[in-house]
């Protein structure tokens, strides 16, 4: 009989390994940055974005070669929210706060917040905003956050790739490593690109590492 409670016992105790080898990564502490952000996004297989006809014949990139700056991209530099994806690239670091029904986002850029609900559909749009409203999801090891809801005020990346109201971002972070992530960005906005494209990141954490205060206005001399 005793023997048969120890099996029993000892089953009951294997019946929670799948249940532990299930458990979402944990993405709590420490600071995240992307690795060599880059000035320009481009596409997975390292070509320009699809843009629109229409729209590739009136935009052109900012940089050195431009005499005067362009206005969406200078909204950044008057403390104005860099948008998504571009928040990512500035070089900054940022925090994962994450819970069961909410992960947030915390930047060191401006301190922005960003919130993400998880495991609910996209609700009615309030905005339109800088950031958009955001839910998420786990698939495996990978985060998945869907985005809708931005303004047409902010840029993809720092030449000033344009988006529309119709913009939509889906980023996917794998995680492949206790202190790895893998970023694809998918772009999806029919009124400014001919196809959704893609855009891979990767992010590396130190586990010691904490945002810190970031004014913008002492940053930018504004």
């Amino acid at each position: 009989m005793r023997w048969k409670m120890r099996s029993i016992a000892m089953v009951a105790a294997l019946a929670w390994l799948p249940n532990l080898a299930a458990a979402e990564p944990d993405l709590n502490g420490g600071a995240w940055s992307v690795l060599n952000p880059p000035r320009a996004l481009m596409t997975e297989d390292d070509k320009s974005p699809p843009l629109l006809e229409s729209v590739q014949a009136t935009w052109k990139p900012s940089g050195p070669q431009v005499a005067a700056p362009r206005t969406d991209v200078e909204r950044a530099r008057r403390c104005l929210p860099p948008g998504l994806p571009r928040l990512l690239l500035q070089s900054a670091p940022f925090e994962f706060l994450q819970r069961p029904e909410q992960i947030v986002i915390l930047y060191q850029w401006n301190r922005l917040v960003r919130v993400v609900d998880m495991n609910i559909a996209q609700p009615e749009i309030v905005g339109p905003s800088y950031l958009g409203q955001s839910v998420g999801a786990w698939r495996g090891d990978t985060l998945r956050i869907e985005t809708i809801g931005f303004n047409d005020a902010t840029v993809l990346d720092d030449t000033g790739l344009p988006h529309s109201d119709a913009l939509k971002v889906v980023e996917e972070y794998s995680v492949r490593s206790a202190n790895e992530i893998d970023l694809v960005v998918t772009i999806e906005d029919p009124k400014t690109f001919k196809t959704p494209w893609r855009a891979a990141l990767r992010l590396a954490r130190d586990p010691q590492a904490r945002i810190k205060e970031d004014v913008c206005l002492e940053r930018t001399g504004g």
